[in-house]
């Protein structure tokens, strides 16, 4: 037997030791991944809840629930009219002060991670403006959050042949129904 050939006695040895390893590490990372998705699915039906909560406050009227969503340095962007309010003080005293009756019908939650779309149609004083609301999270609080603001308006017609009506979406305890 040459001297740097192993034994045949050591393969066998050291083969059931990597199996082992092998089946050991495979194990660890199925349970590491299972605790990811766990604690992820965990994460996004929190955030969820919250954006749900965060509308049926605001539907309800109730101001402190309504902005309780919100990092106290959270920023709102209205877009189309230029404008941003700093901090959760400021942006429940601008909604505060709206001098509507307001109803909200959330037509749509979406999202994963730090990134959560809600589509609502907000009603001031009876008349709809659809509403697109892009949050984005740090930890379990909206940091920034985006709205778009849009007035239905009739389809041209001709488009009529090629269009078909969007069905009513919603999600389960509507609001504002």
């Amino acid at each position: 037997m040459e001297p740097h050939a192993p034994s045949r006695t050591t393969d066998r040895n050291l083969k059931p030791s990597i199996q082992h390893l092998i089946v050991l590490t495979a194990i660890k990372a199925h349970k590491f991944a299972d605790q990811v998705q766990d604690s992820t699915l965990s994460s996004m039906s929190t955030i969820r809840t919250s954006i749900e909560g965060h509308w049926k406050a605001s539907e309800d009227g109730d101001i402190e629930a309504e902005h309780a969503i919100y990092a106290e340095d959270a920023i709102l962007d209205y877009p189309q009219s230029g404008e941003r309010f700093r901090g959760r003080a400021t942006i429940a005293a601008q909604r505060g002060g709206h001098p509507a009756e307001r109803h909200f019908t959330v037509r749509r939650i979406s999202g994963e991670g730090k990134l959560w779309v809600s589509e609502c149609i907000i009603s001031y004083n009876n008349v709809p403006t659809h509403s697109v609301s892009i949050m984005e999270f740090n930890e379990s609080l909206v940091v920034h959050e985006t709205q778009y603001f849009a007035d239905p308006f009739a389809a041209p017609v001709s488009r009529a042949a090629l269009a078909e009506k969007i069905p009513s979406r919603t999600i389960e305890g509507e609001l504002g129904a």
